[in-house]
Order: structure tokens, then C-alpha cells, then sequence
């Protein structure tokens, strides 16, 4: 019993039948989400060859063979027709070589280039490659809906408050005219035209001495 406390081991990550229903179904949509865009299966799986701690030289040589094993993975008909003459030979000896992490990024690329594009998925050559992976909870999900669910809201409003109110004409309209485009301003009354004249001089008048407020006299006529 002693120094059992050491090995813990969590069961809701080993044991799958840890897990009730609904983590079930989380986690089965999840692997199946991801295996469109990334290997996440037994034989996908990527291991380093060599320790990935220690100083630099046991880190270059720990690279230095993930990439050797990497391309033994390969079969030949999935590589560039020339990668079986002179081009496999020298792209080892270059890695063999690489003393520096751009030496390294440089084989790599070769690699990479020489791969015929059926080994890739399509999100490979869509995305340029994935460099980070945002995990979202449930949780984050939710809030986020309720976000967009009020950002929704306000817009109904906002366009509520700007919808046009039609006019009612008593009689009717005795024409169709509004119905073409660029007259619906006689159905609603907005977005007409508006015409300045450069010639018309625009006086402007005092409303205390017009109409009946300079004084009901000034328009009354009187009869006899």
C-alpha cells in the first residue's frame, strides 16, 4: 500500500466506461469532428525516437531521427517520382548534417514538398496547416449563443424602429407609378427627390409678421 498514491491514474481518461451517456456522445462527436482534419487513430499517432529532454545535442539527434523514421513510414509511391534515385540519398545526408534548427526546417520542408498531395487531407492545403488549436467548452458554447441571440434581438429592433409607415391615401392612388423602382417615395412619403435650384434666391421671412399671427386684420377682408 505504501507510495500507491504515486501511480494515480485517472479513471475518466483511461477507462472509457467511466464516462455516462452524454460524456459519451461529447467525446464520440468529438473525435469525429476532429479525424476530418487530423489523425487521431492508433496508427497516427507521433512519437518522438530519443529523449525530449536533455541540451542541445540530444535534441538535435532526437529530431534528427523522428524525421529519418517519418520518411521510412512512407511507401516510395507516395513520394516524387525522382525521390528513389539521387534525391533520397542526399536530403539523409543533409539531415545527418543539420546542426542548427533552421538546417533541420529546411529538410523538413523538402520532405513535405516531395509528398505527393493525395497523403495530405484537404484541410492541409485549405488552412496552410493548423499552428493552433482553440479548445471551446460546452460551457463557452452556450454563452456564446446567448450572444448572438441578443446581437440578434437588437437588430429586430433596431430595424423595427426604422421601418417605413406606409401612407393611407383615402381615395386610393389613381396610378402605378410607385411601383417601379425609385418611386416607392409616393407610397411611403421618404426617400424622394429633392431638387435645388441654383437659380431661385430663397427669402427668408419673419413668422411673427405673417399669417394670422401679424395680426387677422391684415388678411380679412372686410364686405360692405
Amino acid at each position: 500500500m505504501e507510495g500507491r498514491h504515486k501511480t494515480y491514474v485517472n479513471q475518466y481518461t483511461s477507462n472509457p466506461l467511466a464516462l455516462n451517456k452524454n460524456q459519451e456522445a461529447e467525446e464520440r462527436d468529438r473525435k469525429r469532428y476532429l479525424s476530418h482534419k487530423f489523425s487521431i487513430t492508433g496508427c497516427g499517432e507521433f512519437k518522438w525516437l530519443g529523449s525530449t529532454f536533455g541540451n542541445r545535442t540530444i535534441m538535435q539527434q532526437t529530431v534528427r531521427s523522428t524525421l529519418l523514421q517519418l520518411h521510412s513510414q512512407l511507401p516510395a509511391i507516395f513520394m516524387h517520382p525522382n525521390w528513389a534515385g539521387s534525391m533520397r540519398k542526399s536530403w539523409i545526408q543533409a539531415v545527418n548534417q543539420s546542426v542548427s534548427p533552421a538546417d533541420l526546417g529546411r529538410v523538413l520542408s523538402i520532405l513535405v514538398a516531395c509528398i505527393r498531395p493525395v497523403v495530405f487531407s484537404s484541410v492541409w492545403h485549405e488552412s496552410l496547416g493548423h499552428i493552433r488549436l482553440q479548445r471551446q467548452t460546452a460551457l463557452e458554447r452556450e454563452e456564446r449563443k446567448k450572444v448572438d441571440k441578443k446581437e440578434k434581438k437588437d437588430k429586430e429592433l433596431e430595424e423595427e424602429m426604422h421601418r417605413l409607415h406606409t401612407v393611407h391615401y383615402t381615395k386610393g392612388l389613381k396610378h402605378q407609378i410607385w411601383k417601379h423602382k425609385g418611386e416607392e417615395f409616393r407610397l411611403h412619403g421618404q426617400w424622394g427627390w429633392l431638387w435645388l435650384s441654383a437659380t431661385r434666391l430663397l427669402r427668408r421671412l419673419d413668422a411673427r409678421k405673417c399669417g394670422l399671427r401679424a395680426g387677422a386684420w391684415r388678411i380679412i377682408t372686410c364686405s360692405q
